[in-house]
């Protein structure tokens, strides 16, 4: 399966657990297929991450969609809950940073220790999916 496809299979997935939410205010069935997105786009982090000739513009776009993003997320989701979160592509933008301090650090101690102090920022500045996302795109990155 083509990297193309595994995005197009993701934005299908978010679309109707977002469209899920919109016709039924909380946790419904569309949910369950949503949650194959964060997965996928983790994983295409990962790859990404090893493939791009530009990991400078890669961070540029992944932050860039991020802001982009953050006003429409946050309007969406005021609707359903009253308090602050930033948005996936800030959970993508701090996995990428954690395989990039990880693959750049000679010791791997101190990649490690970078690892869970960006998990601890994500939990504290309330990325969507927490620590937890960071850790699936390390993972990911390790296998």
């Amino acid at each position: 399966m083509t990297s193309f496809v595994l995005k197009i299979i993701a934005v299908i997935s978010m679309f109707l657990d977002h469209l899920g939410d919109c016709i039924y205010g909380g946790f419904n069935s569309f949910n369950y297929i949503g949650r194959l997105a964060f997965p996928i786009f983790a994983f295409q982090i990962s790859e990404g991450y090893l493939h791009t000739k530009d990991l400078k513009k890669y961070f540029l776009r992944l932050f860039a969609f991020a802001l982009i993003s953050q006003i429409p997320f946050m309007l969406f989701t005021s609707i359903l809950d009253s308090s602050f979160h930033l948005n996936i592509f800030f959970t993508l933008l701090l996995g990428l940073l954690a395989i990039l301090i990880y693959d750049k650090v000679k010791n791997k101690i101190i990649g490690i220790l970078s690892f869970f102090l960006l998990c601890i920022i994500a939990e504290l500045i309330h990325v969507d999916y927490g620590y937890f996302g960071i850790l699936i795109i390390f993972i990911f990155y390790k296998i």
